[in-house]
């Protein structure tokens, strides 16, 4: 078989075949006759009948061949051979040889392209590593605990992340945990502190008795006190002067209630409970035994509070200036400077000598009067009859 051209070609030889003595094979009918000596192809004795036994002859004797056949040619057109481009997918054509003949091949990861169901998750071969984003299991790229806790986990705890945890207090973070509620000690003199219930916080007072040009005024202050020889406020508490020679006898005496004067002696204050039993039959402002303790007023400083019991009162005509609380009997109030303190009848802050005002019968025999707020901001009141032994009531009210 050869090649002419574009084509393949099939040539086929047929001959003249020397046939033995033995036979070879007839065309026809008739027997071999065998093969002349100088080697021509004898007669048959019987070619036959055309068309009997067209294929099988009958070998009657034994030849030699000693001659050759002719050569017949024959040619047969088998087409043109496979190549790519011919239309056909066909020989060893693939998608990947001969994409115009097979078609292009279909996406896989591995190909070179990012294709079709492709992406840089299922097939970063092609598609390349995917872009860091918050939820891919990675902290990676700008992510932070803060941005992406999903990726990075929880942050740890930290001033000014919005939420107090952690170790952080109202005291290391503010900012998380709010400010701390005031208190004594922490070192910010705030809230309801002063120089009085917080030195620690808001310092050591600086004394204002010198500002203070009257005995009212004064005394009201429960660091001050009055030197009514010399006409002037000094500082000093319930013991007395600050410095007891600066107010001795013969300059007035030290006094912490306008018209009390201790002749010079120095005021050593209350040395035993204002509300223990007193001697029956004793009676009086000055008795510092036998008071009740009626209540705690709040006042702001260097103002005037006005305190008694005078609701219920018989109307007594032109004294009563006041209503507040209820009274029967004949009882007395005393204020003394301070949440919760007592005070002697010296040191007590007294009403000002108003008329229709008065700590014992101011109306009819009620008492009602008008006080100073102290530099504390707090008055302590006490009440009591004004003869021990003696039935009375005072319900404490102030405006």
């Amino acid at each position: 078989m050869r090649s002419y051209g574009s084509r393949w070609w099939v040539i086929f030889v047929v001959g003249s075949l020397a046939c033995s003595a033995r036979g070879n094979f007839s065309t026809g009918g008739g027997s071999d006759a065998g093969t002349g000596s100088d080697g021509t192809m004898l007669p048959p004795t019987d070619r036959g009948t055309a068309g009997d036994d067209a294929l099988v002859g009958t070998d009657v004797g034994t030849g030699t061949d000693l001659g050759t056949g002719t050569d017949v040619v024959t040619t047969v057109d088998l087409g043109t051979p496979p190549r790519c481009g011919d239309g056909t997918c066909n020989g060893t054509e693939s998608c990947m040889s001969c994409a115009s003949d097979c078609g292009a091949c279909a996406p896989t990861c591995g190909d070179g392209t990012c294709n079709s169901s492709e992406t840089c998750t299922n097939c970063p071969t092609d598609c390349g590593a995917c872009t860091p984003r918050c939820g891919d299991g990675a902290c990676n790229g700008s992510e932070t605990c803060t941005s992406c806790p999903s990726d990075c986990g929880a942050c740890a705890p930290r001033c000014g992340d919005g939420t107090c945890n952690g170790s952080e207090t109202c005291t290391t973070c503010p900012t998380d945990c709010g400010t701390c509620a005031a208190r004594c000690g922490d070192g910010t003199c705030n809230g309801s502190e002063t120089c009085t219930t917080c030195p620690t916080d808001c310092g050591t007072c600086t004394s204002t008795c010198g500002t203070h040009g009257s005995c009212g005024t004064c005394t009201a202050d429960t660091r001050c006190g009055w030197c009514s020889g010399l006409g002037t406020c000094l500082d000093g508490t319930a013991s007395g002067p600050t410095n007891p020679a600066d107010c001795l006898a013969g300059l007035g005496g030290w006094a912490r209630s306008c018209g009390a004067v201790d002749s010079g002696v120095v005021d050593t204050g209350t040395t035993t409970s204002i509300t223990g039993a007193c001697a029956a039959g004793t009676a009086g402002l000055t008795l510092d035994c036998g008071w009740i303790y009626a209540t705690t007023i709040a006042c702001t400083v260097g103002t005037y509070v006005t305190i008694g019991c005078t609701g219920g009162a018989p109307v007594d005509a032109g004294t009563c200036t006041a209503r507040v609380g209820t009274c029967s009997g004949d009882p007395m109030i005393r204020v003394c400077a301070g949440s919760g303190t007592q005070c002697a009848g010296v040191s007590r802050i007294a009403t000002q000598a108003l008329t229709g005002y008065g700590e014992d019968d101011a109306c009819s025999t009620c008492p009602v009067g008008r006080f100073l707020c102290p530099s504390s901001g707090a008055v302590t009141v006490y009440q009591r009859p004004y003869t021990t032994g003696a039935v009375s009531t005072c319900l404490v009210g102030h405006l």
